[in-house]
């Protein structure tokens, strides 16, 4: 049973509009992003601005969401683990006298490369952190 609300809406008037009218007042309400006609109403009366429509992602969709980014977060962490393989593949070259193959390029590039990935995976794991706020407790479903 919901709770009565102090200030219960009760009164009720009925008026009548052309058409054209109606057209009106539907175009206008569309601009003010208002979708029930007694909240306009109270708006041109009252002049207080009608409450946006909140929008409210569903759980399936966030859940969905959240299934999408697990995703991304898998990927970027198996290119970073091939790129560390190949760097360290690259290390262990050795020269003939057995000192290490020491190539800067290589390393700049696979420094940046980890750089970049470590950038998406923040990047990645903020979406992630965000879209878990939006679920709601299992006890409020």
């Amino acid at each position: 049973m919901r709770p009565i609300k102090a200030n219960k809406r009760d009164k009720v008037h009925t008026f009548r509009l052309t058409e054209a009218e109606e057209a009106q007042v539907r175009s206008d309400m569309a601009s003010l992003d208002c979708l029930s006609v007694s909240k306009y109403v109270r708006y041109l009366l009252l002049r207080k601005r009608p409450a946006a429509k909140p929008v409210r992602m569903t759980d399936r969709v966030i859940r969905n969401q959240i299934n999408e980014i697990s995703a991304k977060i898998s990927r970027i962490g198996s290119n970073y683990n091939q790129v560390v393989r190949k760097y360290n593949t690259s290390c262990s070259a050795r020269k003939s006298n057995g000192d290490p193959v020491i190539n800067t390029r290589a390393t700049v590039f696979y420094m940046e490369r980890l750089s970049t990935l470590t950038e998406e995976l923040r990047s990645a794991h903020t979406a992630l952190v965000e879209r878990v706020s939006l679920l709601r407790p299992d006890d409020e479903n």
